[in-house]
């Protein structure tokens, strides 16, 4: 947050009725809120107090009979949760500069500090004061007003504000000073051109809202066939569940160990198989019951697409103990194989934008990305937005604009996250997308694919997949456009994997880690951090006595041991005295 201090001389009267008229809104002022305060804080009249300070003192021609000061700050000191939004401050702090504002003009400037009024009726509030140049008896603009002196006035005056969190701006700064009439005939003569952007912009959110409004309305004209699916899954996983494990494994590649009929190995994952229970002795959390469990743990994937994977082997194979299973998992089969080839729907969650600004803060201050990403997104890309629900929604679309789902966020200390009804990232050919050139980086979240971009500015597409993917079509048909991809999953033993996987397929593929984090959020939260100074205190190390007394009882000799090498560290001590 800047100081703001601007400097303007008048050398004539009529100057001067013209600057009381502006400043008490005797006319109209183009920029200004009809509706909105300016208030006199000090003096009546601009000539007749200027008049009355400088009567009797010699005048020349050109001589400057006073200069117009205008003083104010950044948008963001007025209102910090919205800087954007013109016209409107916080009272308490609009107080508080103010008055350490008043305070300041009536310190430097003494008795030629004549007039002031406070405006509320512009963009960001802001005070005209009225400074005659008298030095020793006579006008002395030059004196008084010289780049010399100019400069201590902007280092005072932001000292002045330093309490209230308000910095000067940068010294011998290249910048200069825009007329209020000159910057608003720049702002008319570019308006067709933004209002053309906006009716565009316009256009394409109409659009995007009647694609939501279609993709909605599909849900209802497919509500039979989901109801049909779940219980066409349902009946499936009741006869593939009692599938035999040890066929099961073999078909899947497993070996049997010669000498323990029981143990199986396939690619370093040693297991042992007892009728309907299965446990990895190499593998961290590979063990629990039955077909479809044992499915899930090799195959890495949810309940639903184990029991289509089992479904789509050769049930022939299999041995199931019931024969009428075979012939209902056949046919359960073909009644799923014609949902999933009929026309698929897809869900968006209802938007409410009065959900909207908690979703915008969760993302600022608790994901701590940067303010000006999140307005690009919700504004100009239209991929973020909030549900009926208060979660986020991340929309995925294809790189052509077609909506093929959304990534859920809960923001209300809670760990929910999810995927809309119908999002399917493995053949929909969709993500969420932050446009850029021709190179793509690939992450496992939205969230991950804004920290990313807040961290490393890129100029590149950023996609997320929603998930360690080692199958995503959006990036098949990227690398059939020949561009150049990195896959920035997290530094985990999944995301690992899935490079790999993707690796085998695309040699040309490269990774990209995080840095000292386990994902790229984490990472972006680390690097603001660590830019704090902070003390971190050492945890006391524990003295050797310490060590000893607290060595447990039933380690035979420990005791002993420790003494032993205390008492050879003091007789080496004494030796050295």
């Amino acid at each position: 947050m800047k100081a703001v201090l601007h400097f303007q001389k008048i050398n004539n009267f009529s100057g001067l009725s013209a600057l009381d008229s502006h400043n008490l809104r005797l006319k109209n002022v183009a920029n200004a809120d009809p509706y909105g305060l300016a208030k006199n804080l000090k003096g009546e009249n601009i000539l007749s107090d200027v008049r009355t300070r400088i009567d009797g003192l010699p005048q020349r021609k050109n001589s400057v009979l006073a200069v117009t000061t205008i003083l104010s700050a950044s948008p963001e000191y007025f209102r910090p949760d919205d800087p954007s939004k013109a016209g409107y401050y916080e009272k308490k702090r609009l107080d508080s500069w103010m008055g350490s504002t008043l305070n300041w003009l009536s310190k430097e400037y003494g008795e030629n500090f004549v007039n002031a009024t406070l405006h509320l009726d512009e963009a960001t509030p802001h005070i005209h004061a009225i400074i005659t140049p008298v030095i020793e008896g006579r006008l002395s603009a030059k004196k008084m007003f010289n780049p010399t002196s100019l400069r201590i006035y902007q280092t005072t005056y932001a000292k002045s504000l330093r309490h209230l969190g308000i910095k000067r701006g940068q010294t011998n700064s290249q910048a200069k000073h825009v007329d209020v009439k000159e910057y608003y005939e720049k702002v008319n003569s570019e308006l067709p051109k933004i209002r053309n952007e906006i009716s565009e912009k316009q256009v394409q959110s109409n659009k995007l809202d009647s694609e939501i409004k279609t993709k909605n309305e599909l849900n209802k004209k497919y509500n039979e066939d989901i109801h049909l699916k779940k219980n066409v899954i349902k009946n499936l996983a009741n006869d593939v569940r009692g599938i035999d494990l040890e066929y099961l494994a073999s078909n899947l590649g497993y070996k049997q160990d010669r000498h323990d009929k029981h143990k199986w190995c396939l690619s370093g994952n040693s297991l042992s198989i007892n009728e309907h229970k299965f446990y990895s002795h190499t593998v961290n959390g590979f063990k629990g019951g039955g077909a479809i469990d044992f499915m899930i743990k090799h195959q890495q994937c949810d309940f639903n697409t184990a029991v289509s994977y089992l479904s789509d082997m050769n049930i022939d194979s299999f041995s199931i103990k019931k024969d009428v299973a075979i012939c209902a998992v056949k046919a359960t089969a073909e009644s799923l194989k014609t949902i999933e080839n009929s026309e698929k729907y897809i869900e968006i969650p209802q938007r409410d934008d009065t959900k909207l600004n908690p979703v915008k803060e969760y993302l600022s201050e608790i994901r701590k990305i940067p303010k000006k990403i999140i307005d690009y997104c919700i504004n100009s890309l239209k991929n973020i937005y909030a549900d009926t629900f208060g979660n986020a929604i991340f929309v995925h679309n294809t790189p052509d604009g077609e909506i093929t789902g959304a990534e859920k966020r809960g923001i209300n200390n809670s760990c929910y996250k999810g995927l809309s009804k119908g999002t399917k990232i493995s053949h929909s050919g969709g993500a969420f997308i932050l446009p850029g050139n021709d190179d793509v980086v690939v992450t496992e979240s939205a969230i991950d694919a804004l920290s990313y971009k807040a961290i490393t500015n890129t100029d590149n597409t950023i996609i997320s997949v929603a998930g360690a993917r080692n199958k995503a079509k959006i990036i098949d048909k990227y690398i059939k456009n020949n561009q150049k991809i990195k896959i920035a999953y997290d530094d985990d033993s999944a995301g690992k994997n899935a490079y790999l996987d993707l690796k085998e397929l695309y040699p040309n593929l490269s990774r990209e880690k995080s840095i000292k984090a386990k994902d790229w959020n984490e990472s972006l939260i680390n690097s603001l951090t660590n830019n704090k100074d902070e003390v971190i205190k050492e945890k006391p190390q524990r003295s050797l006595k310490n060590y000893i007394n607290k060595a447990p009882k039933h380690k035979t000799g420990l005791k002993e041991k420790l003494q032993q090498i205390r008492n050879a560290q003091s007789k080496q001590h004494k030796h050295s005295i």
